[in-house]
């Protein structure tokens, strides 16, 4: 699939996978798209919204109960291993490193 992305083959949801450029929020209605195509985080539809207000509260209480530190970037020594590993399982191009 890289190479047919390269190559510029891939349209559709095949090139949305591939994107490395993905959405900050991400909806989906997995009942109605188990395969998660169509993104509904910016739809104008009032039970969108609303679902995507209600998933952007649940995160927010995770992330303090958790005490999730995301928001904040791991230092590059605590993020190159995981990077690694991801790449010898994945074989992500260096681009994406």
């Amino acid at each position: 699939m890289r190479q047919f992305m390269a190559e510029g083959k891939l349209t559709g949801p095949p090139a949305a996978l591939m994107d490395p450029n993905i959405p900050e929020e991400q909806l989906f209605d997995t009942e109605a798209d188990p395969h998660e195509i169509r993104n509904l985080a910016a739809s104008p539809e009032p039970e969108h919204r609303e679902a995507l207000i209600r998933m952007r509260a649940a995160l927010s209480v995770w992330m303090v109960e958790t005490q999730d530190q995301g928001v904040f970037p791991e230092p590059p020594e605590v993020a190159a291993p995981f990077e690694k590993e991801m790449h010898d399982w994945f074989g992500t191009p260096d681009s994406y490193r």
